[in-house]
């Protein structure tokens, strides 16, 4: 099933404090795009699976607004999801990109977008 949704592409980086010397992601852009989002195929799921990657959900966009952004957040049934690429195919057409999405392991990558968009 595929459903039409708002997504927006992030490109994040790691800075470091002068200071502390800690070091924090911080969001350099993002971009609003539409995309049709849809579950991800069984061959692509385990082909992930076997390389002890979890796939949640595929997501199909224009190929010329994708550039090499790592994360995606989008809003589906009031709730938002901030998502790590895993990798990427060809879509259904050649104007169209295919990015297969899993959870992302770093903390605080979800409250970072969404203060990004509201800000």
């Amino acid at each position: 099933m595929q459903a039409n949704i708002t997504v927006y592409l992030f490109n994040v980086e790691s800075v470091q404090d002068p200071i502390s010397g800690d070091r924090s992601k911080t969001v350099l852009s993002f971009k609003k795009v539409i995309g049709e989002l849809s579950e991800v195929g069984a061959n692509t799921f385990w082909n992930a699976h076997s390389n002890q990657v979890e796939l949640v959900d595929t997501v199909q966009i224009n190929r010329q607004v994708y550039k090499n952004n790592k994360f995606i957040y989008f809003k589906r049934d009031g709730v938002g999801y901030a998502l790590e690429v895993n990798n990427v195919a060809k879509g259904e057409s050649f104007e169209k990109i295919r990015l297969n999405l899993s959870e992302t392991k770093e903390p605080g990558v979800k409250e970072m977008i969404e203060n990004a968009i509201s800000g």
